[in-house]
């Protein structure tokens, strides 16, 4: 909800650990939670929005597999 904060949890994510397992930086975890196809937040709060951990995980793994190689 808006205005609380959320207690972290394990099965959860929020922007600077949502970069970690996509290997990018934070601007680019933000850019990339704005594509259509990124998984919905869980919640917002006043410190920002909440992923799902294994959903990233699995959108990650998809993300990774269709990047062309350099």
């Amino acid at each position: 909800t808006r205005g609380s904060t959320l207690m972290p949890h394990p099965s959860t994510l929020r922007l600077i650990e949502r970069a970690e397992p996509l290997g990018v930086t934070k601007q680019r975890a933000h850019q990339i939670a704005e594509e259509k196809d990124f998984p919905a937040p869980l919640a917002e709060d006043a410190r920002g929005r909440v992923w799902s951990r294994y959903e990233v995980q699995a959108w990650a793994k998809r993300w990774r597999a269709e990047k062309p190689r350099r």
